[in-house]
């Protein structure tokens, strides 16, 4: 059942040519619309009875092609995403606030995670914009990791060092990160109707006004954002 590989035949040229990463337009779309459509369906259920946390699993089929030398099956083709919806949430500087990873299940198949914290009296038909494109944006930025290493890894990946620090500046700047938050921008981006600079002025003002990151640190992680090129 496990351990298959592609056909020895099967160019590799083809299988690159199946992730576009150099165009602009490419956010891993058919991914993230499948998904989004079915994660926003759970987060504006309006028979969730006002609950203060629900949860759910969905599993999808990859769409995208795999690296011959590590495609491995089912654990190549299937993946699952979990959504939490937290509600009365206290302390919250917006009135909502979504994030996400990528990790694995017990059984080794890959994961997305999405959780959304909601603060209290909040109406989320309110928030629905903002959900949208910060949901397909994460979808996006975290779908990409999946091809950063195995079982999804994408034809000719480059090897990617680990970051200097956890600091906020260097987590921007690693090289695994730097790909996925322009994939993720181009997906916000698109459904803002925006351009991918603008918004990366925005989210990285963001955390100049918290002092995450010194107004030169800011600047040397947006120059890098803006001149990168798969």
């Amino acid at each position: 059942m496990f351990n298959y590989k592609y056909h020895p035949l099967v160019s590799r040229r083809l299988l690159k040519e199946g992730i576009n990463l150099a165009s602009e337009d490419f956010f891993y779309n058919d991914a993230v619309d499948m998904v989004d459509k079915d994660v926003l369906s759970f987060i504006f259920d309006s028979r969730d009875g006002g609950k203060k946390k629900r949860m759910t699993e969905l599993d999808y089929t990859w769409p995208y092609p795999v690296d011959p030398e590590v495609y491995d099956g089912d654990y190549s083709q299937l993946f699952f995403v979990e959504v939490v919806v937290n509600r009365d949430v206290k302390n919250m500087s917006a009135p909502t606030n979504l994030s996400g990873g990528a990790t694995t299940t017990d059984d080794g198949f890959n994961k997305l995670e999405i959780e959304l914290d909601v603060a209290p009296g909040v109406n989320l038909e309110d928030e629905y914009d903002d959900i949208v494109g910060e949901l397909r944006g994460t979808l996006a930025h975290e779908m990409h990791h999946f091809t950063q290493t195995d079982p999804f890894k994408r034809p000719d990946c480059p090897f990617l060092p680990e970051r200097e620090s956890d600091s906020y500046f260097h987590y921007f700047t690693s090289a695994c990160e730097v790909p996925a938050f322009i994939i993720g921008f181009r997906a916000t981006a698109a459904h803002k109707s925006m351009s991918v600079s603008g918004l990366i002025d925005e989210y990285l003002a963001n955390y100049e006004s918290i002092g995450a990151l010194t107004p030169g640190e800011s600047q040397e992680v947006k120059d890098l954002w803006n001149s990168f090129r798969f």
